[in-house]
């Protein structure tokens, strides 16, 4: 267990790389306006990229993950969660404020909505984490989990009809991968929470580091520097801001799912 914490020590480290490299390139090789590359082959991002996911993904197969640690009181990621909730629901206020503005398609009459039941779903997941006395999951429920998790559909949707993107365009291209990344991971902590003497294991793992390595890591230097470009402000940039919480949260919960604490074994 020792061993195992310490690389996942050692993979915070690699993503806290990748979020400095993401950075450079987007400060000086890519053009944030229309997200293409100005200096070297996109391959080499899309390359990067995959090697940190994939040794996330191969990681968290090593051994399984004491996921009973997740189904009891844990004030830590408690905190967490209502970040993302607080996230999502300034979003979702965001969005209402720009409908009142003016007149609005489609996405941005469901976008509100969608993040409205987001930030209710990661709220019952940290009280769920604050709760003394026996456990018991966020929801009777898991039509609210999935009601909850119905906004990260939505973006992977939006993704493909709104950005005329193509594998050039590494933005659009990666937020789709961002989007599925935390669906993911909220698929699998579901699971635990509601099954918590059914553990996720090495599955659980998997998703939770390449929601980290993705949704943060990655997002977090985009996000900057698309806020400071002017490019993504309001219910966009704050959804942004969401998506690192989420992969922050996906962060906490596989370091928490191999405490020492956790007894579980392959």
């Amino acid at each position: 267990m020792i061993a195992m914490k310490k690389s996942l020590y050692g993979y915070c480290a690699l993503g806290a790389l990748l979020c400095v490299l993401r950075t450079v390139d987007l400060a000086l090789f890519t053009d944030l306006e229309s997200g293409l590359c100005t200096a070297g082959p996109v391959w080499v991002r899309y390359l990067v990229l995959a090697a940190v996911v994939g040794a996330g993904a191969l990681l968290g197969r090593r051994r399984a993950c004491g996921t009973a640690q997740l189904s009891r009181r844990h004030p830590a990621l408690a905190v967490l969660a209502f970040a993302a909730a607080l996230a999502y629901g300034a979003a979702a206020l965001a969005g209402a404020a720009a409908l009142l503005a003016g007149p609005a398609g489609i996405a941005a009459l469901v976008q509100p909505v969608l993040s409205v039941l987001c930030a209710l779903w990661f709220f019952r997941i940290g009280r769920s984490w604050l709760a003394d006395g026996s456990y018991a999951p966020p929801t009777r429920s898991l039509a609210f989990a999935a009601a909850g998790s119905a906004v990260f559909y939505w973006g992977v949707l939006a993704g493909f009809l709104q950005n005329s993107s193509s594998w050039h365009r590494l933005t659009p291209t990666t937020a789709i991968w961002q989007q599925l990344a935390a669906l993911l991971f909220l698929a699998a902590l579901t699971r635990v929470l509601y099954l918590p003497e059914e553990p996720e294991s090495k599955h659980f793992g998997s998703t939770a580091l390449a929601a980290f390595a993705l949704c943060l890591c990655w997002e977090l230097p985009q996000a900057a520097a698309l806020w400071l470009a002017g490019q993504r402000t309001g219910a966009e940039g704050l959804a942004g801001i969401g998506m690192c919480a989420v992969g922050l949260l996906a962060a906490g919960c596989a370091l928490a799912a191999n405490s020492p604490e956790s007894k579980e074994t392959v």
